[in-house]
């Protein structure tokens, strides 16, 4: 984003923020885990911790 344009008028709230912050939250709201670490830490962990240890069973279970 270019900082030139100005700053952002959110009209839901009413602020006015930069674009270098527009750009900040948008990478922080739409970035998805990358590791197995960043997953468990998230709200879904527990979900996250059957499927993985389903999916292993099956690659045992399938000698794959």
């Amino acid at each position: 984003m270019d900082e030139e344009k100005g700053p952002k008028n959110n009209i839901r709230s009413g602020l006015v923020i930069g674009t270098k912050e527009v750009e900040r939250a948008t990478i922080i709201f739409s970035r998805k885990p990358q590791t197995v670490e960043e997953v468990l830490k998230g709200e879904d962990a527990k979900k996250w911790e059957i499927t993985m240890q389903e999916e292993y069973n099956s690659l045992v279970v399938n000698n794959t």
